[in-house]
């Protein structure tokens, strides 16, 4: 079978490996308590390219309706990183309603703004109380200039895409 990944975590819910990802691979799924929502986060920061535009994207399924939101967390210059992986402010960047039911794309497009600094950054995807979902083929994107108007879907390049 596939190994787990170990890159990402749940925040205030619970991460376990699914078998019954989209395309029939493997999936992450999150289960959110009934009085607080969970998040699935990368458990470090990434080094930031210095660019202002970026991209989440990947699939959903949803087992109960839920409310997905993508968020980015920036470690404040001159931080211990463990201390900003528990304590630095999260920035909402979107919001979409899932139902429950079959597979579906997402993409939430962010922009930090012209003043971006070059700080390490995460991207969460937060699901609202008690939801449980699955996770595949997540994507963070760092794009050098504006993101495009479409992205392609998870899975897919721009360069296929063009074809």
């Amino acid at each position: 079978g596939d190994a787990m990944d170990r890159t990402w975590e749940a925040q205030s819910g619970t991460l376990s490996p699914a078998a019954e990802g989209y395309g029939g691979g493997g999936a992450l799924r999150v289960l959110a308590p009934a009085d607080r929502p969970a998040a699935l986060a990368p458990k470090s920061f990434f080094r930031s390219p210095g660019v202002r535009h970026y991209s989440l994207v990947g699939r959903i399924r949803a087992e109960t309706p839920v409310e997905l939101e993508a968020l980015v967390q920036q470690q404040p210059k001159g931080s211990n990183r463990a201390k900003a992986l528990e304590t630095a402010p999260h920035r909402l960047f979107g919001a979409m309603p899932v139902p429950a039911g079959d597979w579906q794309d997402f993409r939430f497009d962010i922009d930090l703004g012209a003043e971006a600094e070059r700080l390490p950054l995460r991207p969460l995807l937060r699901a609202s109380p008690g939801s449980r979902v699955l996770f595949d083929d997540v994507t963070f994107i760092a794009w050098d200039d504006d993101a495009p108007a479409k992205s392609p879907a998870p899975g897919h390049s721009h360069a296929t895409e063009a074809r």
